[in-house]
């Protein structure tokens, strides 16, 4: 074989291998021009399985080199795989009640087809000549294998086929049948008008047309009726162009009101011969009072959740936040947005810290599902305050972690609290030793202030140790207004001495 022929081969199976997409919708729209899809199937697949087999013979073919496809005169095209489709879809079609004119005929368009896909790909003239040649011997051959086949028949056996045909058709008919009657959810067939063109059980029961399935197949059918709370639905999924759509309606029926998905979809037929729509009714009315019940309860545990006093964040197992609470948004000064998706990071005084804090979080929860901590917390202005924090492990029923949930009491006011009854105790302390000491110095003191008077008595005032005495007496009348301020202390206040803090008596004591 040549270089040129071993190129064409595989030039030609390229075109036809990756076009198959094309060639189904060229047949179909010579299919549709001409008439052919008043009896031709309604599905796409159907037409791709058609190309598919036709083209199988000639890809296999030209995979191994261009075929030698000229006709000879002894040949035995029964043997031909080349002629084979030819042979199996006349039997096929000859049992369906096809005849040969319309088969051939039909056949005569699938090789136009192909024609013009060689005529559409290949742009050069010698090439698309060779290829012409090629793919009119390979028709060539299927139609003598098609001929040969119809024609080997006995007379009886065309009679006997169609008997095999017609019950093997009536057979699908009737289980498609029972397969629409015995759907659980109701479904319509509408036309072109969108009236009823066919509806099965579950529809008739939901409107109460009929108990008995399949009356409405066999028996007076509901044809042409309309449809009257779906007529603006239909109108505008027209308009709109689309190929389906679903809306949710609610529905009077005589059950009462009820919600339903309704599904709107075109009928799947190429061939247009059947032009309609496809209606699937889904009941979802106890979807939507679940639906209902249950944003009620969520907004009810919603309000508990930021009604909580305590800080309270909602954590995945590896610690990334997913909710929090009020008061936590509060406590800390972040919205809920800057702390979701986040770690508890920020929350800690430095990263050194949030690392040993969910080290000991880690230990402890592997032990057991709960624990409680003290830690110094940071909130977004940078202050820091003591807070208590009890977390939480959920679980699954079968023990995997759900999640971590931490409850965290900012623990200021009560630091506060024990700070200013330390301070009362020592204030307490201090009020009683001043009452100690006033009372051990007065005696003292008032002894002083009498012995110095009497000696001033017996003393000269022009005598130098009479200056002493006097000053000795001042300073005890000094002592004096020093223990009278100390019997007046109310508060607790202090200054710096030295390096001390030490009770300011003028400041404590009101004075």
């Amino acid at each position: 074989m040549t270089n040129q022929a071993n190129a064409d081969a595989a030039t030609l199976h390229t075109i036809i291998g990756d076009n198959e997409d094309w060639l189904i919708d060229r047949v179909v729209f010579y299919a549709k021009r001409q008439g052919y899809t008043r009896y031709t199937s309604t599905l796409r697949e159907a037409w791709r399985q058609s190309i598919g087999g036709l083209s199988a013979p000639l890809l296999d073919a030209l995979q191994k080199g261009m075929p030698d496809a000229e006709l000879t005169p002894d040949e035995d095209y029964t043997e031909d795989p080349l002629a084979r489709f030819g042979i199996i879809e006349a039997q096929l079609h000859r049992q369906r009640g096809v005849d040969l004119a319309m088969f051939l005929g039909l056949m005569k368009y699938y090789r136009q087809s192909y024609m013009d896909l060689i005529d559409q790909e290949s742009e050069d003239p010698a090439s698309r000549q060779r290829f012409g040649v090629t793919l009119k011997r390979f028709f060539d051959r299927i139609e003598i294998g098609l001929v040969t086949a119809w024609h080997e028949a006995r007379d009886e056996e065309p009679i006997a086929d169609l008997q095999l045909a017609n019950r093997t058709i009536t057979n699908e008919k009737n289980r498609y049948v029972t397969i629409f009657e015995s759907l659980l959810c109701p479904v319509a067939v509408l036309d072109q008008n969108y009236g009823i063109a066919a509806l099965n059980h579950a529809w008739a029961v939901l409107f109460s047309r009929s108990s008995t399935p399949g009356v409405d197949y066999y028996g007076p059918r509901a044809t042409g009726q309309s449809v009257e709370w779906l007529d603006e639905d239909m109108k505008r999924f027209d308009s709109n162009g689309l190929a389906e759509q679903s809306i949710e309606k609610t529905i009077t029926t005589p059950l009462g009101e009820r919600r339903f998905m309704v599904n709107i979809k075109r009928m799947l037929d190429v061939s247009e011969k059947f032009s309609g729509t496809v209606v699937t009714l889904n009941d979802i009315t106890q979807q939507k009072e679940a639906e209902a019940a249950l944003q009620e309860t969520t907004i009810w545990l919603k309000e508990m959740f930021n009604a909580l006093e305590e800080a309270v964040f909602i954590e995945t197992p590896n610690g990334r936040i997913v909710d929090v609470n009020r008061s936590a948004q509060q406590t800390f000064g972040y919205n809920a947005d800057e702390l979701k998706d986040h770690t508890t990071k920020r929350l800690h005084v430095d990263y050194d810290h949030y690392e040993a804090f969910t080290a000991r979080v880690r230990k402890a929860l592997s032990e057991k599902d709960t624990a409680t901590f003290e830690y110094p917390a940071r909130r977004k202005n940078g202050d820091v305050f003591p807070a208590r924090v009890k977390i939480a492990l959920l679980k699954k029923k079968d023990r995997t972690p759900l999640g971590i949930v931490s409850a965290l009491h900012d623990m200021s006011s009560q630091k506060n609290a024990e700070a200013a009854a330390r301070n009362s105790e020592r204030f307490q302390g201090a009020l009683e030793l001043a009452g100690a000491v006033c009372h051990d110095m007065n005696q003292p003191l008032m002894a002083i202030t009498g012995y110095a008077e009497l000696l001033l008595m017996d003393c000269p005032e022009d005598s130098p140790m009479a200056d002493k005495l006097k000053k000795i007496t001042d300073q005890v009348t000094k002592m004096g207004g020093i223990t009278q301020k100390l019997m007046r202390v109310t508060r607790y206040e202090t200054k710096m001495y030295m390096d001390q803090q030490i009770i300011d008596i003028d400041k404590s004591s009101g004075n």
